[in-house]
């Protein structure tokens, strides 16, 4: 698959990126990578996915992920599980639960694959598009310079984009944000595991916060929802 047919409407705003010295390094070094024997998840289909399930046109709302899950469960959406997988991740356990505390309802039917979301305009963005089998955060700063240029890039292009930051990784991102955004931040889903439900995620509010600043209020879920329908 070409990398246009990969990113759809994306590739305008991208192919400046995938034509720059750092972009080819970030092709050699994975292929060095796997000519070694190592397994890159996810699949190479899915690398951009992020961009061809949310397109350009549509995207409201940017969800920062750090790298894919290092296990087979990565579907190239930032936090989403692949929906053939009975096991729900600890991290995206913890996004359905704040949802249902943000909502104050039971949500029974969670699309753990998030593509619902992704159609909607959500980017659901890892930082770093690639991780070795087994080696979570193991292709981090290979593709940070790239991410940085992105949201830059993508950020002086539109305004009123909201950007849920959460956990110090996903914040440092922040300063890369440009134009008239908002910026919303809080703990690390993860975080709640080790501090007993106390890290403040659970209580962020961030979907209903976004649904107030955009102009398309997202469906989060058939109970999760603002939207009249």
């Amino acid at each position: 698959m070409s990398l246009e047919n990969a990113v759809g409407d994306w590739y305008p705003l991208l192919n400046p990126l995938f034509k720059s010295k750092g972009f080819e390094n970030i092709r050699t070094e994975i292929k060095t990578y796997k000519a070694n024997g190592a397994k890159v998840l996810p699949d190479t289909r899915m690398t951009f996915r992020a961009f061809k399930e949310c397109q350009y046109e549509k995207v409201q709302v940017v969800i920062l992920g750090q790298d894919p899950y290092h296990d087979g469960r990565a579907n190239g959406l930032a936090f989403a599980n692949n929906s053939s997988l009975g096991y729900v991740s600890p991290s995206l356990r913890n996004i359905w639960k704040s949802l249902e505390t943000d909502f104050d309802v039971l949500e029974v039917d969670f699309d753990h694959s998030l593509e619902t979301w992704a159609r909607q305009g959500v980017l659901l963005l890892n930082t770093a598009l690639t991780v070795e089998k087994g080696q979570a955060g193991s292709h981090l700063d290979l593709w940070r310079p790239f991410t940085e240029r992105f949201i830059t890039t993508l950020t002086e292009s539109k305004d009123g984009l909201v950007f849920m930051l959460w956990g110090k990784k996903a914040q440092y991102f922040e300063k890369f944000i440009k134009g008239n955004q908002h910026v919303l931040k809080a703990a690390h889903p993860a975080a709640e595991v080790y501090s007993g439900g106390k890290a403040g995620f659970f209580t962020c509010k961030h979907f209903t916060k976004a649904n107030e600043l955009i102009d398309y209020p997202i469906r989060w879920s058939d109970r999760c929802t603002t939207v009249p329908f």
